[in-house]
């Protein structure tokens, strides 16, 4: 959701005429999933002893440590001894992997080395490489671990940022803003960074009715990257939105052009120049109207705007998991593991920041129910990899 994208977007006529449905792109559906798990944040278990046993369980927590293999069993006998053979732990995404067991050569010549015990990993992706042993002077080669899949998700590639909330104060990765929010948008909230907070694992964004900011009836909250951007990669994020009737959820990227004047203004200023490359947006995922069983997915540059509103499960009461795929040649986006929106046209390709936000009323919060507020978005963790 861009702030400033309303009324500045040369599209938003035929954006709000006929965005019901979705528009013409290479692939778009629609997915109506069940909640995600409630707390899906326990740790890995051990695995069994031997070769023949999987560690079992990871979790979407990837700060999380797998349990550790089990021992293989010892070589047969032979004459001179079988070296160990050894294994190494998975090559987890963004969580540990487990320890891999060993097995013990035998005593006498053409023994072969033993098994090593599989190893379990922890996090949201799977295990990595098994390892190899090598056998004595006269013996066979050693077997290294096998792999067990821990948790839900699948290695994607490089971790460049994380952040799972885990502390008590938000990361010195991001900014809290205030200021008002996009007079452009008649949004009827500015943002106080007393309404973003970090506790028991989570981000939580506020949105109430409060008249201490001067003009407003409304304040809410938008965190956003102080310095940090990148280009082409994945974004992963889980998170329960803000309901009733007049919130604007999203989380979205805007061109690194904007990143510094955003934090005080949300026009079109210093560098920032909305639409245009460098300065062009992308709507990971946008609430809209009080809709909360749909998902705006759609990115606004000065060659179009494609983008699709799959369905899914009430936002505001159930987490999701939302990802984003950004390609040179093409743009992906899920919920809950599957694919939703696609689009080959009008792809950024210049480094964006991310933000998180929730405002109130204008051109995407619709029609405000006071009775309904305050509401909140409660964000689980946020993870780029390339």
């Amino acid at each position: 959701m861009n702030v400033i994208s309303i009324i500045r977007s040369p599209f938003v006529s035929a954006w709000l005429a006929t965005f019901a449905s979705c528009t013409t792109i290479a692939a778009c559906g629609s997915s109506n999933q069940a909640s995600a798990p409630n707390d899906p944040r326990d740790a890995g278990s051990s695995g069994a002893s031997g070769a023949q046993a999987a560690g079992t369980g990871g979790s979407l927590k990837p700060h999380l440590t797998g349990g550790s293999g089990g021992s293989g069993a010892a070589g047969d006998p032979g004459s001179t001894g079988g070296d160990v053979g050894t294994g190494s732990g998975g090559n987890v995404g963004t969580g540990n992997g487990g320890d891999v067991g060993t097995g013990s050569g035998g005593a006498t010549s053409g023994g072969t080395t033993g098994g090593g015990g599989r190893a379990s990993s922890g996090g949201r992706n799977a295990g990595g490489r098994a390892g190899s042993g090598s056998g004595g002077a006269s013996g066979s080669t050693g077997v290294g671990g096998g792999l067990s899949a821990g948790g839900s998700g699948s290695a994607a590639g490089n971790v460049i940022f994380q952040d799972n909330f885990d502390g008590s104060v938000l990361g010195s990765a991001w900014v809290a803003l205030d200021r008002p929010g996009d007079s452009s948008n008649a949004e009827a909230q500015c943002y106080r960074p007393a309404n973003s907070a970090v506790a028991g694992g989570f981000l939580t964004q506020t949105a109430k009715q409060d008249s201490s900011c001067s003009g407003f009836s409304y304040t809410a909250s938008m965190v956003q990257w102080k310095s940090f951007s990148f280009t082409y990669g994945t974004v992963e994020f889980r998170a329960k939105l803000a309901g009733g009737k007049g919130t604007w959820a999203a989380v979205w990227m805007l061109g690194k052009n904007c990143q510094i004047s955003n934090v005080t203004s949300a026009d079109n200023i210093g560098t920032c120049d909305w639409p245009n490359p460098g300065s062009d947006e992308i709507d990971i995922t946008e609430i809209l109207n009080g809709d909360l069983t749909q998902v705006n997915q759609q990115v606004h540059t000065n060659t179009g705007s494609p983008g699709c509103r799959p369905s899914t499960t009430d936002v505001s009461q159930n987490f999701h998991t939302y990802k984003f795929i950004w390609a040179p040649t093409k743009m992906t986006w899920l919920i809950d593991g599957k694919t939703t929106c696609t689009a080959t046209s009008s792809i950024p390709s210049m480094p964006m920041f991310l933000m998180i936000n929730v405002a109130v009323g204008g051109g995407g919060g619709g029609t405000i129910d006071p009775s309904t507020f305050p509401q909140t978005s409660t964000i689980d963790y946020v993870t780029v990899t390339q």
